[in-house]
C-alpha cells in the first residue's frame, strides 16, 4: 500500500508478520496474517510514532522503540488485544536507545543504547527492576538472543560476538566469545542486519556489495609467457 514497509518480524506462533508502516505524515507498527485473508491492522499506539517493535513471547505484549523530540529514541511496552491498555515506558533517557529484543523465557529485554558515547548492548528486566547492565566490552550493536534464552549475540567491531551473563550474587558477564572472527558489517540502526538460526550455530548475514573474493588462476605462468610472446611479436635471430 502507500508509504514504506520494513522492519518484518514474525508473531511468536508464526501467524503474522509485524513490520514497521511509514508514510510522509506517521510512523505505525502493523501486523498481517501470513496467509494474507485478513487485512492489515495497526498494533502500536495511535500517534506512538513506533519506528520498530518486537512481540513478547506469549504474544500479549509489544515492545516499541518512539522517537520523541525532547528525549529521542525510547523504548515503549504496551499490550495487545486490550484497547484501554495505556502504553508504559521501558527505557527513556536524554540518550538513544533501540534495537529491542525479549528474551525467550520473557525476562530479559537487550537493547543498544549510546548512554557511554558509542552504542553498546545492554541488558535489563523487562518487568520490575529498572536498572540495566551492560553485555558488551568494545562497542555493540544489534543483540539477539539464542533460542534457548542463554546467550545473547552482537556485532563488534566487525566480530560477531556472544555474551553469557548471570544475576547471582550480583550481576556478572560469565562468558564472552567470538562467534565470526571478521567481515560482519552492521550497519543498520533501525532493525537487525542478521539472524540466528534456532540451534545457534547457524547464521544469516548480508555480504556488502562489492566484496573481496578470492580467485584462483591454475597454470598463470604458461598463460603469461604466451601472452607476453604474442605481444612482443617474432624477435629476429
Amino acid at each position: 500500500d502507500d508509504g514504506s514497509n520494513e522492519c518484518p518480524e514474525w508473531s511468536p506462533d508464526g501467524s503474522r508478520v509485524m513490520y514497521r508502516h511509514e508514510t510522509r505524515t506517521s510512523s505505525e507498527l502493523w501486523w498481517r496474517e501470513v496467509n494474507g485473508d485478513t487485512p492489515a491492522k495497526r498494533i502500536s499506539p495511535l500517534g506512538a510514532n513506533a519506528r520498530e517493535g518486537v512481540i513478547a513471547p506469549t504474544g500479549k505484549s509489544l515492545v516499541y522503540r518512539s522517537v520523541d523530540p525532547r528525549t529521542g529514541d525510547d523504548l515503549w511496552i504496551t499490550a495487545l488485544g486490550s484497547a484501554d491498555s495505556a502504553p508504559r515506558p521501558l527505557v527513556v533517557t536524554q540518550y538513544s536507545e533501540r534495537l529491542p529484543r525479549i528474551s525467550p523465557d520473557g525476562r530479559w529485554l537487550a537493547f543498544e543504547s549510546n548512554e557511554s558515547g558509542t552504542f553498546e548492548v545492554y541488558v535489563r528486566a523487562l518487568r520490575g527492576d529498572t536498572r540495566t547492565y551492560r553485555l558488551s566490552e568494545h562497542g555493540g550493536q544489534q543483540p539477539l538472543w539464542a533460542a534457548d534464552g542463554k546467550r545473547v549475540f552482537y556485532g563488534s567491531g566487525g566480530h560477531l560476538e556472544s555474551v553469557r551473563f548471570a544475576m547471582s550474587p550480583g550481576f556478572s558477564v560469565t562468558e564472552r566469545r567470538i562467534v565470526i572472527a571478521d567481515g560482519v558489517i552492521l550497519i543498520n540502526g533501525r532493525h537487525a542486519d542478521y539472524d540466528v538460526a534456532r540451534d545457534g550455530t547457524h547464521f544469516l548475514l548480508g555480504a556488502p556489495k562489492g566484496a573481496d573474493s578470492l580467485i584462483v588462476v591454475p597454470g598463470w605462468r604458461a598463460e603469461l609467457r604466451e601472452l607476453t610472446a604474442r605481444k612482443q611479436g617474432p624477435t629476429t635471430p
